[in-house]
C-alpha cells in the first residue's frame, strides 16, 4: 500500500513511519502485529498495533507463530540493536532478511505472557508517572508567574 491510496475515512486504520496515517477500506493484517519502520528517518522503529490494520510499504509487519506471545516479542525488540543493520547513506534502510536472522530467547508461552503482563503493567505506570510530573510543571509554572505581580 502507499501513502497515496490511504483514505481520510475507513473502516480499517492504516499505519505510516510516523503512526496512524489514514484509512483503508481492506485489512492487510486482521490481528495485532508489530510493524517495523524499513526505511526513512524514523528506520527501526517499533510500534505495536491491535486488531485489523493496513500498513504502507515503508513498514514490515511481524506476527506470531504458534506459541509466541506477540507483546513479548515487542518488548524484547526493543531490546535489539537494529541500527547494526541499518544500510544506505542518503536514506537508511533495514531489511528483514537481515534482521530476521536475530536471535531471541523465548520461554514457554506462560513465561512469556508473564514478562509482558509485568512489563505492560510497568510500562502504565511511567506514563500514569509521566503524566502526574506534567501536571506538576505546569502548577509550578502558574505559580512561579503568580508569585510575583
Amino acid at each position: 500500500m502507499k501513502e497515496g491510496d490511504l483514505l481520510d475515512e475507513g473502516l480499517v486504520p492504516a499505519y505510516g513511519a510516523s503512526g496512524l496515517s489514514g484509512y483503508s477500506d481492506r485489512s492487510q493484517s486482521n490481528g495485532d502485529s508489530i510493524l517495523i519502520t524499513k526505511d526513512g528517518s524514523g528506520v527501526g522503529s517499533l510500534r505495536y498495533v491491535h486488531g485489523s490494520h493496513s500498513f504502507v510499504g515503508t513498514l514490515n509487519s511481524l506476527t506470531p507463530k504458534d506459541g509466541i506471545y506477540l507483546p513479548f516479542i515487542y518488548y524484547a525488540l526493543q531490546h535489539v540493536k537494529l541500527d547494526s543493520y541499518k544500510t544506505g547513506q542518503a536514506i537508511p534502510h533495514i531489511y528483514f532478511k537481515d534482521y530476521g536472522k536475530e536471535t531471541i530467547y523465548c520461554p514457554p508461552y506462560v513465561v512469556q505472557k508473564q514478562l509482558a503482563s509485568g512489563l505492560e503493567l510497568l510500562e502504565v505506570k511511567k506514563d500514569i508517572e509521566t503524566d502526574v510530573l506534567l501536571e506538576l510543571k505546569f502548577a509550578k509554572t502558574y505559580l512561579l508567574n503568580n508569585l510575583f505581580i
